[in-house]
């Protein structure tokens, strides 16, 4: 590329450069024929070898410098190339050099990196969910069989204790079965049955609900609060907030409902002052399946998809959901902001 473009660059020199000088010679009123071919046989002389040293000149620098540039741009090429095929094998992607190169392999090195940290996230959340469906189906599984086997050898009475046992495990399976339906129809679009209601009356009735821990809640809402919204699918986002409040406070603590907003949106919040969330599990607690305690299982912890579930209903309204707390200890807040009309 670089002798094509040199002797190019050369060729039109030559053809343009003593046409113009022999004009130039000609204005300067110069008419003698052997002075001026001697002239410009100098010129084209002068001009050859000038070209020449030029051309090797260049040469000389472009030569290493194309060399250089190249070498930058296909190593970042050759890393992201290399962790492409890791991906591919399954495994997990080392990070690309993001420092090094033009800006455009800067920006691709830093997109690549970003892409496998999130890869590698959903592995991971992948591995937690497979590990917990396997804790949560083996626990009532073993308990119905060894039920079972008593009944059967007689060890175990058939009378109502043990048949609220296994009515207890049975409504276990069945809760997780349909929480992993909930997540299978998670990503697709919730359908809406949208009617203007008073989000302070539901807050009300929902909170005033016969519950564990229900003395605990406390609902503040003076004022209606008229919105457009699917009353079921936020009754849905309040109870997983209560429930999830509840199993994170104990005697002492309360859980505080308020409802308020101006004339664009309508919040929502409940706020506990109970276990508290560590700063830095803030930004996993909508993930599915995740829990702040990992040594809580579905009985007492949830089963980890109610807060994603309800972000979601909170999404298809045009809203938001969001999650604060000081730290552990501190209590946590979630506030439900919804806009006023579709």
């Amino acid at each position: 590329m670089l002798v094509v473009s040199a002797v190019a660059g050369g060729g039109v020199a030559l053809v343009v450069a003593p046409r113009l000088f022999h004009q130039h010679l000609a204005r300067a009123g110069e008419t003698q024929p052997s002075t001026v071919r001697h002239v410009e046989e100098a010129f084209v002389s002068t001009g050859w070898v000038t070209l020449s040293m030029a051309a090797l000149a260049a040469l000389v620098v472009a030569v290493p410098l194309s060399w250089w540039v190249s070498r930058r741009v296909t190593r970042s090429l050759e890393a992201a190339g290399t962790a492409a095929t890791v991906v591919a094998r399954g495994r997990p992607a080392p990070l690309i050099d993001e420092t090094h190169g033009p800006a455009e392999a800067r920006a691709m090195a830093t997109a690549f990196n970003s892409m496998s940290g999130q890869l590698a996230a959903t592995e991971e959340t992948r591995r937690r969910m497979l590990a917990d469906l396997g804790h949560e189906l083996r626990t009532p599984i073993s308990t119905l069989q060894a039920h079972l086997e008593g009944l059967e050898d007689g060890v175990i009475p058939a009378d109502a204790e043990t048949f609220a046992v296994l009515q207890r495990q049975l409504d276990r399976l069945t809760r997780l079965t349909e929480d992993i339906r909930t997540v299978s129809l998670e990503d697709e679009r919730i359908p809406l049955r949208r009617k203007q209601i008073d989000l302070a009356e539901l807050a009300r009735s929902v909170g005033e609900l016969p519950r564990e821990g229900a003395e605990r809640i406390v609902v503040d809402t003076p004022q209606p609060q008229p919105v457009w919204v699917d009353p079921a699918r936020i009754e849905q986002v309040l109870t997983n907030l209560l429930d999830n409040a509840v199993r994170h406070t104990g005697a002492g603590d309360t859980i505080t409902v308020t409802v308020d907003g101006d004339d664009r949106e309508v919040r929502l919040s409940v706020a506990d002052t109970g276990d508290g969330i560590a700063a830095e599990q803030l930004p996993h607690v909508f993930e599915r399946f995740y829990r702040t305690d990992a040594a809580r299982d579905s009985a007492h912890g949830g089963s980890g998809i109610g807060l994603s579930i309800s972000r979601s209903i909170a999404h298809a309204h045009g809203g938001s959901l969001t999650a604060t707390s000081d730290g552990p200890g501190e209590g946590a807040r979630f506030v439900l902001s919804l806009p006023r009309s579709p």
